[in-house]
């Protein structure tokens, strides 16, 4: 079983980056369902890397096909470098399933790689766990 990412009360702080404005939605609107969770969401990897970067958050949220960065880059930079999120969970979502089928994305160092369309319930609970909400 997984130790829960966070401690103590209040809403957890989550990044979320996605180019497709509908998927951004998608995502916030189930994370919202399951606690307290305050979201910074970027629609670009360039902006998510500064954010990444710049401050700490509970859990990361990357789309592998955002520009110019892709989110897989930006997981392997945080994992690997002086980052305020270098063990913070972070999520890989993709609508390229042959990379999840083929294995290819374990380079990037996601805690959990999430295929699109989002399976909601899957979502909900591994966060839930991961961060210990509701």
């Amino acid at each position: 079983m997984s130790t829960p990412a966070r401690s103590g009360e209040g809403a957890a702080k989550v990044l979320l980056a996605d180019d497709d404005e509908i998927a951004r939605s998608i995502i916030s609107d189930v994370l919202s369902a399951v606690g307290q969770v305050e979201f910074t969401m970027v629609a670009d990897g360039h902006q998510a890397l500064v954010m990444a970067l710049s401050q700490r958050f509970d859990l990361l949220i990357f789309d592998r096909n955002m520009e110019p960065i892709k989110g897989d880059r930006i997981i392997r930079c945080l994992r690997t470098g002086a980052s305020p999120n270098r063990e913070s969970p972070m999520i890989l979502t993709t609508a390229e399933l042959d990379h999840v089928r083929e294995g290819s994305l374990q380079l990037a160092e996601a805690s959990l790689y999430m295929p699109k369309p989002i399976d909601a319930s899957g979502l909900i609970k591994w966060v839930s766990r991961r961060l210990a909400l509701q």
